[in-house]
């Protein structure tokens, strides 16, 4: 057990998902509220290589934005977030994987948003509540330009923590060196059987699980 953590982040973003349910078309109203937790830096690109203000959001990527920076921003930010919208404040994030500030988006720039990439992940983001995804929504989901396997995981995993594990460069090692499972998959199939796998192997719950894998790796990389 992982005693330094409360893990109350995970009750917030309960609540942030059912606040974004219903966002689908108030998308600029998305911008605004990460904004007013103290997140910047939404720039989008046309085709002319002009930039101008993002105004397309879908829930993946609003959660990614609040992880883009460093451990006491981001508390920050989400804690900001959820006195606006009058959620429960979170005093930790611990076992949240933070999202790549170059590349926080988990849908491509305007210029080469052609195929309905926000819309179809918003129906993406639907069926990750009901757990509903199949193995073509998956491979869908993965055709988005800059759309990976463990970025894929993440955004599942901050929509439902409780349901979903992040597989990427923190658990993978974990899951392999301390509970011996074969971190590899390429469906949602394989991906699920995996989350199988780690409930037989562990009573922890997927967020104590995500942290104390990233302790194990802070002290493999210390000893290294």
């Amino acid at each position: 057990m992982v005693e330094a953590s409360k893990f109350t982040w995970v009750q917030t973003h309960k609540e942030i998902v059912q606040y974004l349910k219903n966002m689908k078309d108030r998308q600029p109203d998305l911008i605004s509220e990460l904004e007013k937790a103290g997140v910047d830096n939404f720039t989008d690109r046309d085709v002319s290589g002009e930039t101008f203000k993002l105004n397309e959001m879908e829930p993946f990527t609003f959660f990614f934005y609040i992880y883009k920076y460093g451990e006491h921003k981001r508390l920050q930010v989400l804690q900001n977030l959820a006195k606006n919208l009058g959620l429960t404040i979170p005093g930790d994030t611990d076992g949240v994987p933070s999202a790549n500030a170059i590349s926080v988006r988990i849908f491509p720039q305007k210029d080469i948003r052609t195929h309905d990439e926000v819309n179809r992940l918003w129906v993406l983001f639907h069926k990750t509540i009901t757990h509903s995804i199949t193995d073509v929504d998956f491979q869908d989901a993965l055709n988005i330009v800059s759309v990976g396997k463990a970025k894929l995981t993440e955004a599942f995993f901050m929509v439902d923590p409780e349901y979903y594990l992040c597989i990427d460069g923190q658990t993978r090692p974990y899951l392999k060196e301390v509970l011996r499972i074969d971190p590899k998959f390429n469906t949602y199939s394989e991906y699920i059987a995996i989350l199988h796998k780690v409930k037989e192997k562990t009573d922890m719950p997927f967020p104590e699980l995500s942290f104390a894998a990233w302790i194990w790796n802070t002290k493999q990389n210390q000893t290294n």
